[in-house]
């Protein structure tokens, strides 16, 4: 299973190539930016929860300043 952490990464790193990609094939000045909410699905999870959970932190990227990555924290289990 993978970590929110390093979910978030990988995000991350799309997010910072679409930012620096030359869009202007697209439109001249063209400016891309990527805001993105993780979640990792846990036990006992259904798509709804999982869903929500990354919506939750999806918002929480666009009030920080939007164009960024935001993670829940790891779920530890026992």
């Amino acid at each position: 299973s993978r970590r929110p952490s390093a979910v978030a990464q990988m995000i991350e790193r799309l997010r910072l190539d679409l930012a620096t990609h030359d869009w202007t094939a697209v439109a001249q000045r063209l400016r891309v930016t990527v805001s993105a909410g993780v979640a990792v699905a846990g036990p006992g999870d259904t798509v709804r929860t999982l869903l929500e959970r990354a919506d939750q932190q999806l918002y929480a990227a666009k009030a920080a300043g939007r164009n960024r990555v935001v993670a829940e924290a790891a779920i530890v289990t026992d």
